[in-house]
């Protein structure tokens, strides 16, 4: 089968040109050419339409297109402004859904097409004269003035706007640029910053006006490194632009949608063709319905093609057009995948000889040709097309790195699987995956042995292979002698770059040309972080850094130069070498000789840096490896071993990172120093740092303003000591809310206490909140705590305050404006007991009560919504509750029980409904519920919810228990699917029935056990629709047996009678029952327990117990038999000497064909096809009598009575019954056929 009979191949040979839609007819092609994704759709219904409309008012802004060359950019603008301008294309539209919503825009605008040229002009008078020129052409005299007479360009598209507007007053204005991007590239840094300021005037005059503008650019502006330099400016241009971008699912789409367009039959041709190969990739099987829809291409032919950097218009449709006219005649291999990959893309990238002006590619291209001719010279011959396949892959990877020196290339297993490679000998008899890994791998070996490892490395630390271009020069000696002349200096500098990577510090140092950087470390007993500083030196060669911290770790120098003295300070610790290590001295003399051939190496410092890097690796594995046996440590001038520091933790210790052993060792040593300063500082269940603590701190303050207390919230606020024994939120214990009470008792009643005399400032930048030396933010959390208790209000400053009422703001403001607080004080309210109480069974803050002293409404309206909703919810739960609640056919409640429920349900939602006669603070007064009443209510009512939520999970599982239920139909008793359908069923109602042991793991286990037994059933349907359905290719071999020459020959001899027709019809039955279907795949049994295409019911059909193979094998010998029995028959009679005497009363004609088929012996094509040998046949036989008797008649005459017989009784029982049949008729003119079937009565 040829790759042209899989595919509906409609190639796209041409890069589409914006103004070409200025054509009518070309923008109708243009239009109902235009493949659609879902993606696509979407964004053109989401943000194209919705941002060009202007019927309806918003914030409209411009459109920029992204999308590479040749991926459908400039097509998709001219399908835009076409429809824009022309309502009658709306109908060519390939997608219903954009026909819609396209309603929004078409015929609604005027458009302007131009695409951008090389020119020096300003974007802002290309753009102007644009629109000057085509507006003429409209029959408007529009004009502006030059650049330097005008402050604002806005001012002047309103006064164009307003000519069109007098013109046209229905319609907008659309104006379309091309190639943008292109012409920005090449602007200096002066006129890029004019333009990009017209740029973002155009997009803002847009919200204002009926003037829409689109450009298209290959990429992106706004994160584009090319124009970092206007980084500022084109921030302020996004915010006015919405961008589309055209990405690789939508290039897919096209490729299976058009280019490689299939029907349902060549699918599953395809389909069935590549589960062959799925054992062998990692990738084929999971992802198959995208590799039939790509077929040939691979999905990762056009992921590659994204990447390559330095190819200019690089065209994927076109490319993949060009390469599938190639192999259009070529017959699909049977014994391989037949998958073509990005590979091939190389022959096409060296096919173009412009390519060879980028530097890039030329290199590339002559250390690809180079190593290519060499392994095409000496490489095993059954290596070579696969060899020179992984060559081409790696070359054009080399194009998709940033720099083609990037040490980064591709693994064994990218290779197998993204270029399918395959060979018929690499199975070795284990699992297929890996021995075709294993094939790969060989071949790569063999390569770099021909080049005696160069052209090609290999990164051991990530498995990756790549083209190494510079792997010609001995860096090794160039490096080994630099480092023969480094003083020590030079060495300690470079050994401290090794313990910053080790320790990893960022590049920028806490003071300049200092090796000294803010360092958080962990403080392992209360796990969080204090802050202090690392550095690398002595005491005496550092500055004062600023602001002070908590410690000091320091590493001493390798090579020690100067002397220092240890004062034994508490918060310093020293790190230090106890020996040189002669390997450690030598790799880090190499790597620093490698570092400083680099700052002079020119085109060659990649390759000293990636020298430098594998000497790095060394040393950093090396301490890794030998730390705690290798350094000693010292603390208040006690010296230590590492191992016996370790010890000394309170802490278990497993990791052998350098970096968490160093901040262990430390922690220790400045635990007690930590404590003696930080009295009472909070424990917390998670580590707290620097970089989650803000975190941290706004989910809690989240939570107490929400009042959904999620385990992080609930872990902060325990370490603060705000919950109590039941977890709620409480402030009695916590010795934190304790000290800011004596505080404001100190200040007085009704005094408020400042944030200055709650928060100290220890130095300049560096407050710390009581003793505990507490970061002010966890400050924010306590007073949030004691706002929603009611004991406090928060002035923020400029009138604003938080108070239990509004403790929401603590979730909205945020975190820096609240922690810059003005000041606190008590509240003036009294808090009801009742209410508080109430409050909590309706799900609002408590602390709200406090707020109505000061007739504040929100908390009564609060109140009355939360009661309304669960008043309606428990009269939903009385209905539900009355009916029968069945699961699996089964009742889950007694009578008695739903009753018990109902009452407890009518009780709460009478109390719930009652509570709308409070509706003023004043009323509430008059609430009469006691704390025990209140007690009852709260625990039905949590009663009750829990049944609620019970029938909401048994809701959830009916549409599952619906699907298995039908599923059973279908699935044959004696399959052991039932007795699990039976048993899960069981486990599934006694698990319901116990409703307190209903956790969520059970409800995650029942959803399990019901998928699990679905996925099993989808699995046993395949088969048996396997077994009872013919795919593709056997579908094929049953329309060769329907067209066949034998099958055709016995229908046109069926008209001759004494030819046993039953045969026949038989065998046409048996065929014709044979049934296909080829398009089931699992996504289809997920909405459906049968088949959506061919219906098929395992229990209502016959299903075989081989395969169809053997069924149509069967079917073909028993076709051949009853050609050559039928062929016999007409011999046997034709030769019959009875028969013989009719012959010469036949036509002239009619004899000589009987005559050539009794000379030939055999029923010829010829013959058959010439309809006067079957009346010839039919005529000579005519005087011939056929006789027919069944089986069951022929048994009843022989053993009727099935009494013994003896032969001759047999005999005459024969004899007997053949005379009854020939009785009054000439014997020699019978013919008996048997057939099967019941006697005739």
């Amino acid at each position: 089968m040829k790759y042209g009979d899989l595919i509906q191949f409609d190639p796209v040979e041409t890069v589409a040109q914006l103004k070409d839609a200025n054509d009518k007819s070309k923008a109708a092609n243009f239009v109902s050419t235009y493949v659609i994704s879902n993606q696509m759709a979407d964004n053109l219904h989401n943000v194209v339409f919705e941002n060009l409309q202007f019927e309806t008012p918003q914030d409209n802004k411009g459109l920029m297109i992204v999308g590479n060359y040749g991926t459908g950019k400039s097509h998709l603008m001219a399908v835009i402004s076409s429809i824009a301008e022309d309502p009658s294309l709306i109908d060519l539209l390939t997608n219903d859904r954009v026909k819609e919503s396209a309603s929004k825009i078409a015929g609604k605008f005027k458009v302007i097409r131009t695409e951008i040229g090389t020119s020096t002009m300003y974007l802002r008078d290309i753009i102007l004269r644009e629109l000057k020129e085509n507006l003429a052409e409209m029959g408007i005299d529009f004009n502006y003035p030059p650049m330097d007479q005008v402050v604002n360009n806005k001012g002047i598209l309103h006064e164009m706007m307003s000519l069109f507007n007098e013109k046209y007053p229905d319609q907008g204005l659309l104006m379309v640029v091309d190639e943008l991007l292109d012409y920005l590239r090449h602007r200096n840094e002066q006129e890029i910053i004019l333009d990009i300021n017209f740029l973002r005037e155009i997009g803002e005059f847009c919200k204002s006006s009926r003037f829409r503008f689109i450009t298209g650019v290959q990429e992106t502006l706004f994160e584009n490194p090319r124009f970092e330099f206007v980084s500022d400016s084109l921030r302020r241009v996004k915010d006015r632009f919405v961008e589309l971008r055209i990405v690789r699912e939508d290039i897919e789409y096209v490729t299976a949608n058009r280019l490689l367009r299939k029907n349902s039959k060549q699918k599953a041709l395809i389909r069935e063709h590549l589960q062959k190969f799925t054992k062998f990739y990692s990738t084929l099987n999971e992802n198959l319905e995208n590799f039939v829809e790509l077929f040939p291409i691979h999905p990762a032919f056009i992921t590659m093609f994204e990447k390559v950097r330095f190819v200019e218009k690089r065209e994927v449709l076109q490319t993949i057009s060009k390469v599938m006219r190639e192999v259009l005649d070529k017959e699909v291999p049977e014994d391989e995948p037949g998958i073509i990959s990005f590979d091939s893309y190389w022959d096409f990238i060296k096919s173009n000889a412009a390519n060879r002006a980028v530097p890039e590619i030329r290199e590339t291209e002559d250390k690809s040709d180079e190593l290519m001719v060499k392994v095409e010279s000496n490489i095993k011959k059954p290596y070579l097309k696969n060899a020179k396949r992984i060559i081409k892959a790696l070359s054009v990877h080399r194009l998709s790195t940033s720099d083609i020196n990037t040490k980064l290339g591709l693994t064994v297993t990218e290779l197998r699987d993204n270029l399918c490679i395959f060979d018929v000998n690499a199975e070795m008899g284990g699992d297929p995956l890996d021995d075709l890994h294993t094939y790969v791998e060989t071949i790569l070996r063999e390569i770099i042995k021909i080049v005696s490892g160069q052209y090609i490395s290999y990164i051991k630390e990530n498995g990756q292979y790549y083209l190494d271009l510079n792997k010609t020069i001995d860096f090794v000696a160039l490096i080994e002698k630099k480092a023969e002349i480094l003083n020590k200096d030079t060495l300690n500098r470079y050994y401290y770059d090794i313990l910053a990577k080790l320790m990893e510090c960022s590049d920028k140092t806490r003071v300049p040309r200092f090796k000294i950087w803010e360092y958080e470390l962990r403080w392992y007993e209360k796990n969080t972080t204090r802050l202090g500083y690392l550095f690398f030196g002595q005491p005496n060669e550092r500055s004062n850094a600023q602001p002070p911290r908590d410690f000091y770790i320091y590493f001493l120098p390798m090579y020690k130069i100067h002397d220092f003295k240890d004062d034994g300070r508490d918060d310093e610790v020293f790190f230090s070498l106890k020996t040189i290590n002669e390997e450690f001295e030598k790799d880090l003399t190499n790597y620093a000789a490698a570092m400083e051939l680099a700052k002079t190496a020119g085109m060659y410092k990649s390759s000293y840096e990636d020298k430098a890097r594998s000497f790095q690796r060394a040393l950093t594995r090396w301490l890794n490896e030998h730390f705690l046996d290798s350094f000693e440590v010292t603390y208040q001038k006690r010296k230590k071993d590492l191992r016996e520091a370790l010890k000394e933790g309170s802490f278990i210790h497993k990791s052998d990172n350098f970096k968490e052993t160093v901040d262990y060792i430390a922690s220790t040593l400045f635990n007690n120093y930590f404590n003696d300063t930080a009295i009472g500082y909070p424990k917390f269940p998670s580590l707290i740092t620097s970089q989650n603590r803000i975190q941290n701190i706004e989910s809690t303050l989240k939570a107490i303003a929400m009042e959904n207390f999620t385990k992080q919230a609930r872990d902060i606020l325990s370490a603060l000591g705000l919950l109590d024994e039941s977890g709620n939120l409480n402030t009695s214990k916590s010795p934190y809310i304790k000290y800011i009470r004596s505080k404001l008792q100190e200040n007085g009643i009704n005094k408020v206490l400042n944030r200055n005399e709650l928060i100290d400032e220890v130095e300049k930048d560096v407050e710390y909140f009581g003793p505990y030396r507490l970061e002010p933010e966890w400050v924010v959390i306590l007073l949030a705590a004691m706002v929603y208790m009611g004991e406090i209000e928060v002035s923020l400053g400029a009138g604003e305050t938080i108070d239990a009422s509004n403790v929401e703001k603590f979730a909205k403001i945020p975190l820096e404006q609240l922690l810059n607080f003005k000041n606190i004080k008590h509240p003036k309210g009294l808090p009801i007991l009742e209410l508080k109480h109430l409050f909590t069974i309706l799900g609002i803050n408590a602390g709200q009560v406090e707020a109505l002293k000061n007739d504040k409404k929100s908390p009564v309206q609060n109140m009355l919504s939360k009661a309304q909703e669960k008043a309606e919810r428990m009269a939903k739960f009385q209905a539900e509750i009355s009916q029968r609640i069945t699961f699996w056919s089964t009742d889950l409640f007694e009578e008695k029980t739903r009753e018990v429920l109902k009452k407890k349900a009518k009780a709460l939602n009478e109390f719930f409904d009652s509570l709308q006669k409070y509706s003023t603070v004043g009323k509430l007064k008059n609430f009469r519920h006691s704390d025990k009443e209140l007690s009852k209510i709260e625990k039905d009512l949590k009663e009750v919810c829990s049944v609620e939520k019970l029938l909401d999970f048994i809701k959830d599982l009916n549409q599952k228990v619906g699907y298995l239920e039908r599923a059973k139909e279908y699935v044959p008793l004696e399959n052991g699917w039932h007795d699990k359908f039976d048993e899960i069923e069981t486990e599934t109602l006694d698990e319901l029935k116990n409703l307190k042991e209903l956790t969520h793991q059970i409800k995650v286990e029942i959803h399990e056990k019901l998928d699990s037994l679905k996925k099993e059933y989808i699995k046993i349907y395949k088969e048996l629709h396997r077994k009872a359905r013919l795919n593709a290719h056997q579908d094929e071999r049953k329309q060769k047996l329907l067209s066949d020459f034998r099958l055709k020959a016995l229908n046109t001899l069926a008209m001759i009678k004494i030819l046993p027709n039953a045969e026949l019809n038989k065998f046409t039955e048996k065929l014709a029952n044979l049934k296909t279907c080829y398009s089931l795949i699992d996504s289809n049994l997920e909405r459906s327990p049968i088949c959506e295409f061919c219906g098929f019911k395992p229990t209502s059909e016959k299903v075989q117990e081989g395969d169809m193979d053997i069924a149509l094998e069967y079917l073909d010998e028993e076709l051949d038999r009853l050609f050559n029995n039928w062929t016999n028959i007409l011999l046997d009679n034709l030769r019959d000497p009875v028969v013989e005497e009719n012959m010469g009363l036949l036509h002239k004609e009619h004899r000589e064909l009987i005559e050539e088929f009794l000379s030939e012996g055999e029923l010829t094509k010829e013959l058959i096809d010439n309809p006067e040998f079957t009346k010839a046949v039919a005529e000579a036989l005519s005087g011939l009598e056929k006789v027919e008797i069944t089986t069951e008649q022929l048994i009843q005459k022989l053993f009727g009575d099935y009494s013994p017989l003896t032969p001759q009784e047999m005999k005459e029982r024969f004899e007997e019954f053949v005379k009854d049949l020939s009785r009054g008729k000439d014997t020699s003119r019978i013919r008996i056929v048997l057939r099967e079937g019941e006697a005739q009565k």
